[in-house]
């Protein structure tokens, strides 16, 4: 019997992968599940949603698992984590700020020069019961110095004919709400300047659903940005005229003024206004889409599919090795 020993070959020691366990957060989320049932994650702002294509097309995660794959695949919110408040401006202490000085502390909230300062704020994983929500009735509404500038359709991608019928009652409601609910109570007043999501059920009853940041990294949907400072602008002066008329015709004791045109409600009137949906480039891996896009050569897709019906060299080799 022949001995390997002293024949001076080592059999090498394949390294293992580290393993990362997070028990306490496992614990926590399941926990969650177990109350809310199933439910739909984001970050401080952001929700997994340019890879529903990984989860049947859906936010909807029934286990721990399913929020993991979303969480770890989503471009969305790797950018939370690293450049969430990149060029966003400190504004902790806006109650302070001149009226006539729209121009808030300009110190930054950036650590290194690439990331943000981790230290200035606390990440959050929010685990938001799951609804089967009508996507017609959820609005974008745009608030500057805690004044309704603007609702959105939030889903502006289809055309829903009720909308054009219904559209400024709904705005009644959302102002409403807004007046009631959100106005100087939202972060006790010390934020003048937000965006919050809103859902209207077929009772009418409007339900908070989110808020965002005033910025544009938020989707202004049907609106654009430059006309969301306009009309903050023409708040202001707005808000002056009133002050110094006291909202009565100087010419005409008599007659009030009410303007019904704000805040301006936006909704797809027709088939020719929808608009781009902005998810369409996250349907698949980036892999497929570059192969997609290219027609010829080793790299096409026409190849990469005729590649995977033939057995690989890897299969053929392993097969001479087994018999």
């Amino acid at each position: 019997v022949k001995s390997n020993k002293g024949n001076g070959r080592k059999k090498k020691k394949k390294k293992k992968d580290k393993v990362y366990h997070f028990a306490e957060l496992n614990d926590q989320i399941h926990n969650a599940l177990e109350a809310l049932g199933p439910s739909i994650p984001k970050l401080n702002w952001s929700s997994p949603k340019d890879v529903m294509w990984v989860n049947a097309e859906t936010m909807k995660c029934s286990t721990v698992g399913d929020i993991y794959l979303l969480l770890k695949a989503s471009d969305f919110c790797t950018f939370d984590l690293s450049h969430a408040l990149d060029g966003i401006v400190n504004d902790c202490n806006v109650d302070d700020r001149n009226d006539n000085n729209r121009d808030h502390d300009r110190s930054s909230l950036d650590g290194d020069e690439g990331g943000t300062n981790s230290s200035a704020f606390e990440y959050e994983l929010i685990l938001r019961k799951w609804s089967n929500l009508h996507a017609s009735m959820e609005f974008r509404c745009f608030v500057s110095n805690h004044e309704i500038v603007a609702i959105s359709q939030r889903n502006h991608t289809q055309h829903f004919p009720h909308l054009k019928r219904d559209y400024m009652t709904i705005r009644s409601h959302i102002v409403d709400f807004f007046e009631d609910t959100i106005r100087y109570t939202f972060a006790n007043g010390t934020v003048h300047d937000y965006v919050f999501d809103v859902y209207v059920d077929k009772n009418d009853r409007v339900w908070l659903i989110d808020f965002n940041l005033w910025a544009d990294r938020t989707d202004a949907l049907l609106f654009q940005w430059e006309e969301l400072m306009e009309m903050t602008v023409e708040a202001q002066v707005d808000g002056v005229d009133e002050n110094d008329n006291n909202g009565i015709n100087s010419s005409n004791d008599n007659v009030v003024n009410i303007d019904n045109t704000k805040p301006e409600i936006r909704v797809v009137m027709n088939e020719n206004e929808v608009l781009y949906d902005p998810l369409s480039s996250y349907r698949a891996p980036i892999d497929t889409v570059d192969l997609a896009s290219d027609n010829v050569g080793s790299h096409s897709f026409q190849e990469f599919m005729a590649m995977c019906q033939r057995p690989s060299a890897m299969s053929d080799s392993e097969d001479d090795h087994n018999e």
